[in-house]
């Protein structure tokens, strides 16, 4: 912990010590990743840890990637357009 009472990551809620056997979580974790305070514990650190541990050279991987940017993106997209288009009729 800093001066100031909170872990580096800026997050005084997560000061617990990774269990021995639970150490090998932080590895596959990005360094700013981890910076940010995002672990396997938590569903966005867990999504972010699961993607990075995916392998570019193995066709399963990059299939598992891409049924990830589909899943992600379409509804992204789709609220994009949408929020474009409320815009568009509320400019007319």
């Amino acid at each position: 912990m800093t001066e100031h009472g909170r872990e580096p990551s800026g997050d005084p809620g997560h000061s617990e010590v990774l269990e021995p056997h639970l150490a090998h979580q932080r590895l596959r974790m990005p360094a700013d990743q981890r910076a940010l305070g995002l672990d396997s514990r938590t569903e966005e650190g867990a999504l972010v840890e699961f993607a990075s541990s995916l392998n570019p050279a193995r066709p399963g991987h990059r299939i598992v990637a891409w049924v990830l940017l589909v899943a992600f993106g379409v509804p992204a997209v789709m609220s994009a357009l949408h929020l474009l288009g409320e815009v568009l009729r509320a400019t007319r």
